[in-house]
């Protein structure tokens, strides 16, 4: 007690100097604060270690291929004509949109002269022979099926073109009502880094300008305008998680202002505790973003969860402060019992807290990482905040007026009463109830152990993402199947016609056959043409109008096109339309390096088993080990592998270093010690079986953002059953008046902790909802077992 009276003293001494320094402290991490959550990133990249090989090999590929992020303008309504004619126009705007555009596509007419012209190029020498020694021999019986052969062959060699008849990307379809409509899809891609988010907004901004002003000009045309891709759909998310952080912060301010208000029955005690809270959140944030810098869609939501986490030290501390004030104490003595008594449970709480976080600073998983280090800093951080100006407020407050009453009336134990005398009158009844519990969250544990992890991606999303059809909608009904390739990196263009062989052979005996097209410069730009031309010359000569004079008129007009014209010659990837070249083309200028691999058709961008499948594939083909491959699914895949491999170990670190904190604080080295330490263990296992048990009936799957609520549970939940025992280790109070004291406090921490949590529950973002979820469960189940099976387990007198 004597550092605890030097301090209050002190505090109360220099009151004005500590609320000044604490203003200060205020001041200098909202600073931080503001400049940490300017730098939202929501990219999947941003979670995974700096070193996977998806986001590595993502960036070698953005900087070495330039930007895949796209946004789709989809312009539909009854009129193709109108379309056409409103794309014509729109498009020259679109490009002229400076710094932020790579190319504008919506047109292949181009493209398609270019092929069509070179068409018997494509043709591959086998049929070719077939053909030339067919009409050789005149044999009439046989040329037909050649003919049909070559044919369908000819018409799938450019077939990413000739689904457009027209030359533009427009398609007879339906709008997400299922009303016939025609979508013609304008392609903007974005010049520069995807994870650069003002560039991304800039581009979307631009384009919607752009859109938005041809469609006021041109009103009566019946056009309506909807964007998607990458860029809306990352703008969208990030847009949505901003939004729904926004609104979870401002609901934890007020409900946990309101409960404090009621609890304490003054709204003084909302200043009081929450002024302190203020400075320790702010300044925690501010040291984030000296630490990191920046957050990402696992740390965005902190705030929240900072503020109902770090609160619990001071309720703790103002809640005996105002006990001892209303049995008449006077202001300093009621302080100095307050912090005497209340630091090494708080202390032990916020440690706790510190080390479940902490523990996933050892994961190589950024994700878990940096989640780690900002929760870490705000625990000890608010807890430091709590002890180092709340006395000096509260004492300053009473000085020039009243605060909490002497002799006044505190909170009713309209609950916790109840809980206590049930303690008391019927342990038996606790007993079997809490081992039938025990019982059955073992059972349900098990069964969630079987299957703990969430496969589908599309849960984790934003839950308005498929309002109107979702972002990708138009993408998928004008252009089908996948559009979003995984981008292979050659080395030049002899090496780049390797890799492709190397994939289509590798689709014929894959595993899991997730692979479909395989797109390089050999699907534009045929590697023999030398030979094939020997060969159209031969078939030229022998296709004269004598002997095609035996063909029937039907066999004759179907083989007259596939007679080259005597000026056919070859050509080079240099001479491919812009169009197609952009995709074949490293930032230095080099055509042919990259390879576009498209999964299968069967294979949903959503499910995580078929990205686990893709990668696998993809990095198991018999290729050089070091090639670079950039694919959203090698990222999801690595996301899991990364969660399977660092989320047991966050657990065990959070757990081990929670029981050793118990040990040392409550000195288990004595005898008397290592039994309260023990009760507070018991506690701890108690709720978190508890807490696996309701996971595990209710259902709810793992994912890359509420695992985080395992090993952060043990940190909170250890906090309940400690300041119970520390009360009791201080009084000798019956089990009853130990909880109608500090139980009542424990339970408005926890009511705090839970509306931080719930707080999530209004969130668009699935996955944030399901953080609150399984976090609301951890707490609950451990503020049982601690207000329950602790004392049963105690037995106290």
């Amino acid at each position: 007690m004597k550092a605890a009276a030097a301090w209050v003293r002190f505090s109360e001494r220099r009151a004005l100097t500590l609320l000044a320094l604490g203003t200060a402290i205020a001041a200098l991490g909202g600073y931080g604060t503001v400049r940490l959550y300017s730098d939202l990133r929501t990219d999947a990249a941003e979670l995974l270690p700096g070193g996977a090989r998806s986001a590595r090999d993502a960036a070698v590929v953005a900087e070495r291929v330039g930007s895949w992020a796209e946004e789709t303008v989809a312009l539909y309504g009854p009129e193709p004509e109108a379309l056409r004619r409103f794309a014509d126009a729109l498009a020259p705007r679109l490009s002229a949109i400076p710094g932020v555009v790579a190319s504008v596509e919506y047109r292949v007419d181009e493209v398609q002269r270019f092929f069509h012209e070179r068409r018997w190029l494509f043709l591959s020498t086998a049929d070719l022979q077939e053909l030339r020694d067919r009409l050789d021999r005149m044999d009439k019986t046989t040329i037909d099926a050649a003919i049909e052969r070559i044919s369908a062959a000819n018409r799938g060699t450019v077939e990413l073109f000739e689904r457009f008849p027209d030359g533009y990307f427009l398609r007879e379809t339906q709008d997400p009502a299922g009303r016939p409509t025609h979508a013609l899809v304008i392609r903007v891609r974005l010049a520069g880094n995807p994870n650069d988010y003002p560039r991304l907004e800039t581009l979307d901004r631009e384009v919607r300008k752009a859109a938005a002003a041809l469609k006021a000009e041109r009103t009566a045309e019946p056009i309506s305008i909807a964007y998607g891709g990458y860029v809306a759909s990352t703008k969208f998310e990030h847009d949505g998680l901003l939004e729904d952080l926004v609104v979870a912060t401002t609901l934890v301010m007020l409900a946990v202002a309101l409960v404090i208000a009621l609890y304490f029955r003054t709204a003084k005690a909302v200043i009081v505790i929450g002024v302190p809270l203020q400075v320790g959140t702010l300044a925690a944030f501010g040291l984030a973003d000296v630490a990191v810098g920046h957050v990402n869609s696992n740390t965005a939501f902190l705030g929240s969860i900072v503020i109902g986490n770090g609160i619990n030290a001071g309720l703790m501390l103002f809640a005996r402060y105002a006990e001892e004030r209303r049995r008449g104490e006077a202001p300093g003595l009621a302080m100095i019992t307050a912090v005497g008594t209340t630091w090494l449970a708080t202390l032990t709480a916020s440690l706790g807290a510190g080390i479940a976080y902490g523990s996933l600073i050892v994961t190589d998983f950024r994700g878990f990482k940096q989640f780690g280090i900002i929760g870490g800093i705000g625990m000890a951080v608010c807890w430091l905040a709590t002890y180092a100006f709340l006395p000096a407020l509260a004492l300053a407050w009473e000085r020039r007026g009243t605060l909490i009453a002497p002799h006044s009336r505190g909170h009713r134990g309209w609950l916790i009463d109840p809980i206590a005398a049930l303690i008391e009158r019927r342990p038996r009844l606790i007993a079997v109830v809490a081992m039938g519990l025990g019982v059955a969250s073992t059972f349900f544990v098990a069964r969630f152990a079987m299957d703990p992890m969430e496969y589908d991606f599309g849960k984790l999303r934003d839950s308005r993402a498929l309002d109107d059809g979702g972002p990708q909608f138009w993408e998928d009904a004008v252009f089908g199947g996948h559009h979003d390739p995984c981008v292979v990196l050659a080395a030049d263009e002899r090496e780049a016609r390797e890799v492709a062989a190397g994939y289509e052979a590798h689709r014929a005996v894959a595993k899991h056959r997730t692979i479909g097209r395989v797109v390089s410069i050999a699907s534009f730009v045929p590697s023999d043409q030398p030979a094939r031309l020997k060969l159209l010359q031969e078939l030229r000569s022998y296709a004269t109008e004598e002997n095609l004079r035996i063909l029937s008129d039907k066999s004759r007009q179907k083989v007259l096109p596939l007679i080259p014209p005597p000026d056919l010659g070859p050509f080079t990837a240099a001479e491919l339309p812009a169009q197609v070249r952009a995709r074949l083309t490293t930032a230095d200028g080099a055509i042919g390096a990259p390879v576009l691999v498209y999964p299968a058709d069967w294979v949903s961008v959503w499910d995580g088993r078929h990205a686990l499948k893709v990668a696998e594939d993809l990095r198991t083909a018999p290729l050089r080990d070091d090639l670079p491959r950039a694919s959203s699914l090698l990222l999801f895949a690595d996301i899991l592998e990364a969660i399977a491999k660092d989320g047991p170990l966050a657990v065990g670190v959070s757990f081990a270093g929670v029981v050793l904190l118990v040990l040392v604080l409550f000195r288990a080295g004595s005898r008397e010690g290592l039994k309260d330490a023990a009760l507070v263990v018991a506690s701890l296992v108690a709720g978190v079986l508890l807490f696996g048990g309701a996971a595990g009936a209710l259902g709810i799957k793992l994912n890359m953002l509420n695992f985080i609520a395992l090993p952060i549970t043990f940190g909170i939940g250890v906090d309940y059953g400690a300041n119970v025992v520390q009360r009791r280790r201080q009084t000798g109070a019956s089990v009853g008046e130990c909880l109608r004291t500090t139980g009542g406090a424990v339970m408005l921490c926890s009511l705090t902790t839970v509306i931080g949590y719930s707080s999530l529950l209004v969130a668009h973002n699935q996955a944030l909802r399901s953080f609150g979820i399984l976090a609301c469960l951890g707490e609950l189940a451990t503020l049982t077992a601690a207000l329950l099976v602790v004392p049963l387990f105690g037995r106290w007198k």
